[in-house]
């Protein structure tokens, strides 16, 4: 990635931390001029996907041939669902902006090793509000949550791997927003 000039910011977390929400909020900061890098899933799209449109929804055959081609950069498989970065298009990205995106803990670590200059920020909160933004997801059996908290606390042990953590209190993602923003203004001052 060295012939790129733009940086890499990668926000990460458990299932339910608000990435998607730490996103939209620092997208909005318009002086920092990012763009926001494109995931791939097989799973079905959520209401808010439409507002917010940064996957490229594809069926498993689809996603399993983008793998085989080379296409996808990392991916995991989670709850029956393949998530994964679309390789080609955030190198693109990459040559004419400052790219924003999104993985699960995983998969920006993967990041990491293909693309060292990546800054990665783990964002944080209480498991227990983990749990309530879980049960609010029409999405998330109920099965499933004492599985994905289980993972979660796995994922939080591995924040240290991390450039940054950030917490996102409850009721108050603004400040968890305000505080990715400096971390991205500061890293673009000694770019």
């Amino acid at each position: 990635m060295k012939e790129n000039n733009h940086k890499l910011f990668v926000i990460s977390g458990p299932g339910g931390v608000g990435k998607a929400t730490i996103i939209r909020g620092v997208l909005r900061e318009k002086s920092l001029n990012l763009v926001r890098g494109l995931n791939a899933t097989t799973r079905a799209p959520r209401p808010t996907d439409k507002y917010d449109p940064h996957f490229k929804f594809v069926d498993k055959k689809k996603f399993k041939q983008m793998i085989k081609n080379g296409e996808v950069l990392e991916y995991n498989y989670l709850d029956n669902e393949y998530y994964g970065t679309l390789g080609p298009s955030l190198f693109a990205e990459l040559k004419k902006h400052i790219v924003l995106m999104e993985a699960d803990v995983n998969g920006a670590l993967k990041i990491k090793e293909k693309i060292p200059e990546a800054i990665l920020i783990f964002l944080t909160c209480k498991l227990e509000f983990l749990e309530k933004r879980m049960q609010k997801r029409k999405d998330t059996k109920k099965e499933h949550i004492k599985y994905r908290l289980e993972l979660a606390k796995k994922e939080m042990s591995r924040a240290n791997e991390y450039d940054y953590t950030v917490e996102n209190p409850e009721g108050h993602p603004e400040h968890a927003v305000d505080e990715v923003v400096k971390i991205i203004k500061k890293e673009l001052q000694d770019h």
